[in-house]
């Protein structure tokens, strides 16, 4: 998918002058970054959802071997 982004010259090239100055593109930074922001807004849901959740198994231990698909 493609993305377009409408910047001024002088940002740009700084952009350009810092991904060259680590070794990358302006693209991978910018694609670096939407993942990063990406990936704490799903860390946040899940915080969430976690918090939410009694998580309670009722004083039921479980071993690995009990939580296949035929045990449950």
């Amino acid at each position: 998918m493609q993305l377009v982004l409408d910047l001024d010259a002088d940002t740009l090239q700084r952009a350009r002058e810092a991904a060259e100055a680590q070794g990358t593109t302006v693209e991978s930074l910018v694609r670096e970054f939407l993942e990063r922001i990406a990936n704490q807004h799903v860390a946040r849901e899940l915080k969430t959802l976690w918090a939410a959740s009694p998580g309670n198994s009722e004083g039921c231990a479980w071993r690995r071997e009990d939580a296949s698909v035929d045990c449950l």
